[in-house]
């Protein structure tokens, strides 16, 4: 993910470090697994409890941190560039004033919206019918509009400002900036009969707070749709023994800052889940090229053999 580091040219050096204990079960004892980044400066370890990947020592989770990895964020998504001007230049602006239409897309982003439309339609399948939908990491707002689009209540939450500003003005769609734990307005919107966080949780160092919220914000028989980073792939188990073995080397950016805090397997989440009242009902690997694995390869790997790079897990409340 760039960083406002990225158009200075400079490098990312953490000026203030941190030693966590695993943040899924706190347990203080681990094993080192990776050395990674510029002089191999960060480090993934092992926990010996709950065997969870996660980084130790880290640059320390503060508002330089903050401000160095997301700072840039929205800076780098093309629809939202496509309207800044008009969201800058009217801060009071109402909302049909700036409202984007299918027309505005390009064919890229119209693709993307209709493979969500498509991830909506999953759950509606799964759930049995339409609801509340709440999605955690919201960015421009693209997967609520889907939901609003297939005749859903949505709402957003995402650490970025200027985007769930975008979100508000250009699609009208309720969204919240912060913290997912620490904002209370997103409670009062619930319950939520679906809840979706895709790739967001791995860069947040509280994840049992998160979990907590989970629980507490899912309807009765709601589902909580969590997508994170497949730690043990088979891809990604080959790659690190291509590095200890010298023939493979990170490519790692300078301006980079190491914004994933750990990456999970499926064991270490569903102890995560369990530990707050939510039991994993379903759970398979997938790619961003095939999201719901509809292809027969894709079924092949990701839906039987789940040996894919991304997790996708389903749980409920138990």
């Amino acid at each position: 993910m760039p960083t406002t580091l990225q158009e200075l040219d400079k490098e990312y050096i953490p000026t203030h470090w941190e030693t966590p204990n695993c943040p899924f079960c706190g347990e203080v004892s681990f094993h080192l697994i990776e050395r990674f980044g510029p002089d191999h400066r960060y480090h993934s370890v092992e926990c010996d409890s709950c065997s969870l990947a996660y980084m130790n020592p880290r640059p320390r989770y503060d508002e330089e941190f903050l401000r160095i990895a997301y700072d840039s964020y929205a800076d780098n998504d093309e629809v939202f560039n496509k309207f800044k001007q008009q969201i800058l230049k009217s801060p009071d602006a109402h909302e049909s004033d700036v409202r984007l239409t299918i027309e505005d897309l390009n064919p890229s982003d119209v693709a993307m919206l209709k493979e969500n439309m498509d991830v909506v339609r999953f759950f509606e399948e799964r759930y049995g019918r339409k609801g509340r939908f709440l999605d955690v990491g919201c960015a421009t707002g693209f997967m609520c509009l889907a939901a609003v689009e297939r005749g859903w209540s949505a709402v957003g939450i995402d650490i970025s400002k200027p985007m769930v500003e975008f979100m508000t003005k250009v699609l009208g769609i309720t969204g919240f900036a912060g913290q997912y734990h620490q904002t209370r307005e997103v409670a009062q919107e619930g319950p939520f009969d679906v809840i979706y966080c895709s790739h967001v949780i791995e860069h947040i160092p509280n994840p049992n707070d998160w979990c907590e919220k989970f629980s507490e914000q899912l309807a009765e028989g709601g589902i909580l749709c969590l997508q994170v980073p497949a730690n043990n792939s088979p891809e990604r188990r080959i790659k690190r023994i291509l590095k200890r073995l010298g023939l493979k080397k990170d490519d790692w950016k300078l301006w980079r800052t190491p914004d994933h805090l750990y990456e999970p397997s499926i064991g270490p989440v569903k102890a995560l889940l369990a530990r707050h009242g939510l039991k994993i009902v379903d759970w398979e690997t997938y790619s961003r090229k095939d999201l719901l694995n509809q292809s027969f390869l894709s079924k092949l790997r990701h839906r039987w053999l789940k040996a894919g790079n991304n997790l996708r897990i389903i749980a409920q409340k138990s």
